[in-house]
């Protein structure tokens, strides 16, 4: 039976239905909400971006089978996503649609199936579906076509284009093969070796009777850290035992100011409990108990991989993205025109918001530039002089171009003989060369360019 409610007609099934799905959000609702807000974010961000992809219809959302399945989503009948979910006028939204701009839109946010997979679209189908009704509302009153309107539709087409090519171009391009991961991890084996070492302990006597005495007792079964701290000569460890901890076949023993080949060899050629010969050296005579032996190891492959494909990517995705640049500057002639970009800056900003940007900028080359193009534009400032010294002060301190420097000093000379920077840049010509971090005068003089005491 049918019946009337609202101004829908309902049958008992489809109260059924309903009623299935109150129950399902209600389980749902903490996802729900958290999908919400996520969804109506990124919406107010990907409205413009998906209309700038040149897609008339964007809001249907409408999309192929084969874009499903390059998500790896579950197969499902083709005429299931084709089921329109909503429309205004001839513009409709389909079920697959939703799938697509889960795909594009929200790909963090996939990977829900069942119930949740269907409550995650519900609130991306509500979205949607109040974004078609407001495109339809621009377009009704020819918003569309206005030129602000149309300026962000090709800042959003540019954003996205540029995200997209990067993506395809190089992120794509950049994942290692496996024969690549394997030569990085044996190129590079001894990164993922763990030496050989030995724990050991020490006595130190100035005599070998003395020493191969001691020896003998503590070979019999001795407590060798009762024996290191009643006889051992060696301060730093006789109070612990006479303990070294650990030493490596190629390492300096502690105690010992370089690597004496004989300890090496003879700890390594001792099993673990026993006791080395005793060996002379500048200190005396010692011997050592190796308490702890660990043989070498090396980390294997599986678990270098994820290591070893971030480094390759990042490496060869670094290598791409910078030919990509190249081969696109050289075939357009692209190049940013500095001139221009300066001419730019010096009519929208005061002389000394100018010189403020140069004084403030971080990169020498660039806040030499700053200075030169000061001096250029404003030949006749109060503060002209002050530019070309800090040029040439940049150029021999973070550049060591001392050649440029005196240029730029010479040049304070002949056009600003009246200035108080002249006793600094003579100064500056007749010791730069010496290096101005030995010159300790150096700093007074940079603090007195930049105008302090």
């Amino acid at each position: 039976m049918w019946m009337r409610q609202s101004s829908c007609w309902r049958s008992p099934r489809t109260d059924r239905l309903l009623g299935a799905g109150t129950l399902v959000s209600a389980l749902l609702v903490t996802r729900v909400f958290v999908i919400r807000v996520l969804v109506v974010a990124a919406f107010l961000i990907g409205g413009f971006l998906g209309l700038a992809c040149g897609r008339e219809k964007l809001p249907s959302g409408g999309t192929s089978t084969k874009d499903n399945a390059a998500t790896g989503a579950a197969s499902v009948d083709p005429a299931v996503g084709k089921i329109v979910v909503a429309r205004a006028g001839r513009t409709v939204i389909t079920a697959e649609g939703l799938d697509t701009r889960l795909r594009v839109q929200y790909p963090d946010m996939g990977g829900q199936t069942g119930a949740a997979a269907v409550a995650q679209k519900w609130e991306i189908l509500r979205a949607a579906f109040d974004q078609l009704l407001w495109v339809k509302a621009g377009e009704r009153h020819g918003l569309d076509k206005d030129p602000a309107c149309r300026d962000q539709l090709e800042l959003s087409r540019q954003f996205v284009l540029a995200r997209y090519a990067q993506n395809k171009l190089v992120t794509e391009q950049a994942a290692p093969t496996e024969d690549a991961i394997r030569q990085y991890y044996e190129d590079n084996i001894d990164r993922f070796r763990s030496p050989a070492h030995a724990v050991v302990q020490i006595v130190l006597v100035p005599t070998r009777g003395e020493s191969e005495a001691l020896r003998r007792r503590a070979a019999s079964g001795e407590n060798f850290d009762d024996l290191a701290r009643r006889n051992s000569k060696d301060g730093t460890s006789a109070p612990s035992g006479g303990d070294l901890g650990p030493v490596g076949l190629t390492s300096v023993v502690p105690g010992f100011s370089v690597r004496i080949p004989a300890i090496n060899e003879a700890i390594f050629a001792t099993p673990a409990g026993q006791i080395t010969p005793v060996i002379e050296t500048s200190r005396g005579f010692c011997f050592f108990r190796v308490r702890e032996r660990v043989e070498s190891t090396t980390t294997p492959l599986d678990e270098v991989r994820p290591m070893a494909v971030k480094w390759l990517t990042s490496n060869r995705a670094n290598q791409i993205h910078a030919a990509i640049r190249e081969e696109v500057i050289r075939e357009t002639k692209a190049s940013i025109d500095t001139m221009a970009w300066f001419e730019y800056a010096f009519k929208v900003l005061t002389e000394e918001e100018v010189f403020q940007l140069a004084e403030s900028e971080q990169q020498p080359q660039r806040g030499i530039a700053w200075f030169e193009a000061f001096v250029e534009s404003h030949p006749k400032s109060p503060r002209a002089a002050q530019a070309l010294f800090l040029a040439g002060f940049s150029y021999a301190e973070n550049l060591k171009d001392y050649a440029r420097a005196g240029v730029l000093f010479r040049q304070l000379l002949e056009r600003y003989p009246q200035s108080d920077l002249v006793g600094s840049a003579r100064w500056m010509l007749e010791n730069m060369d010496k290096g101005l971090e030995n010159l300790p005068y150096a700093d007074q003089v940079k603090r007195r360019a930049y105008g302090g005491p």
